[in-house]
């Protein structure tokens, strides 16, 4: 998508922010590197067009989208379409695509569905297109709707009781829960959503 824009592009510096919490996908390593799945797509990009991003590691999704929408960064590696960020947005196709769990304590046996969490606390990361996609959800206020700041804090409040199911892709919930050794939480059923991540 960049050759069409022309030389002028591909001359200067593009930035390029990466979530440093959403591993295996995108996340910062040990020696402060952009690393995981999107990094893998990136590298190949920057191969085949001869430039090089200017990556910036970033903490907080909502001001990645910010700094997006405003055009200080030009590129996100790993992105789920939604409508309102097509206002200001273009999207590859998608490169991987990824389903959303409901996570819950082991205390529930049973498979369940959105449906089955009337009343209930649902955890979801404040800015992902899960957020949009439970706030859709949860007409009526069918649910109460909690927002985190990242994964490992879902996973961890949905451990210790204080809400009663997270709502997240199966690839970065599982990196999560194997890595912090979370033995309590199980996926208890799919969503009718998934993560196709485009850049």
């Amino acid at each position: 998508f960049f050759p069409v824009l022309g030389e002028k592009v591909l001359s200067e510096k593009l930035t390029l922010f990466f979530n440093t919490e959403f591993p295996p996908i995108e996340f910062i390593s040990e020696s402060g590197s952009f690393t995981g799945m999107g990094a893998d797509v990136v590298s190949r990009i920057e191969s085949l067009l001869g430039i090089n991003f200017v990556t910036t590691p970033l903490d907080d999704w909502n001001k990645h989208l910010a700094a997006l929408k405003r055009g200080e960064c030009a590129i996100a590696p790993t992105i789920v379409r939604t409508d309102e960020r097509e206002t200001y947005t273009f999207f590859t196709k998608p490169y991987a695509t990824v389903p959303v769990v409901i996570i819950t304590s082991r205390t529930t046996s049973a498979q369940i569905t959105l449906d089955d969490l009337a009343d209930r606390r649902v955890g979801v990361v404040s800015g992902y297109a899960t957020e949009t996609y439970l706030r859709k959800s949860a007409v009526k206020d069918r649910f109460e709707l909690v927002t985190v700041a990242n994964v490992s804090e879902g996973l961890r409040r949905t451990a210790f009781g204080q809400i009663d199911a997270f709502v997240e892709n199966l690839a970065v919930a599982a990196y999560y829960i194997e890595l912090e050794g979370i033995p309590n939480l199980r996926v208890a059923g799919t969503t009718d959503y998934e993560f196709a991540w485009c850049l």
